[in-house]
């Protein structure tokens, strides 16, 4: 990369992304401290941060999926549990979407604080909607038994009442 272009961490594969984000974190903290506005806060998701930093970090974990899928390989659900085991530990704290993750990640990695925020907009007051007669469900995201999709075409076919479903997803890969 050129010295007017800034490097950028890769969103895949996880060994690539962990070699290649230390060092960009650490250019975006010397950056901002550079122009006068030093972050107080580091927040990463699901990767341990880099160590030494300067700053508290955080950690975000939607799910233990890597560490639970029964298509998941031995060799990377061990992996997945030592880098994960690692993030929680580095963590000042770690946030979580759902209480069940919580729990998960109470039980498996005692991490030292712990904190349910949604990943939904639950907490805003729903407004007055009027659907038209022929508007389905819509069920968005990756087609995978996690997904708990059997949960959804169970109550469908308890009440036939129900509109019709639609799926906006693929499988997912890897």
């Amino acid at each position: 990369a050129s010295a007017t272009r800034p490097r950028t961490s890769p969103a895949g594969p996880p060994l690539a992304r962990a070699l290649r984000e230390g060092p960009a974190l650490r250019r975006a903290l010397a950056a901002a401290q550079a122009a006068g506005r030093p972050f107080a806060l580091v927040h990463t998701a699901p990767l341990p941060a880099p160590r030494g930093l300067p700053l508290p970090c955080t950690l975000t974990l939607h799910d233990l999926r890597a560490l639970s899928l029964e298509h998941t390989p031995f060799s990377r659900r061990f992996v997945a549990k030592s880098v994960i085991g690692a993030a929680v530990r580095g963590a000042r704290a770690v946030v979580c979407v759902s209480e069940t993750v919580a729990g998960l990640v109470r039980d498996v990695f005692r991490p030292r604080a712990l904190h349910v925020v949604p990943n939904a907009g639950d907490h805003f007051v729903a407004l007055p909607r009027s659907p038209g007669a022929d508007a389905p469900l819509l069920a968005v995201g990756h087609l995978e038994p996690r997904k708990n999709l059997a949960l959804l075409l169970h109550a469908l076919a308890l009440d036939p009442g129900l509109p019709a479903l639609a799926l906006a997803g693929a499988a997912k890969e890897g």
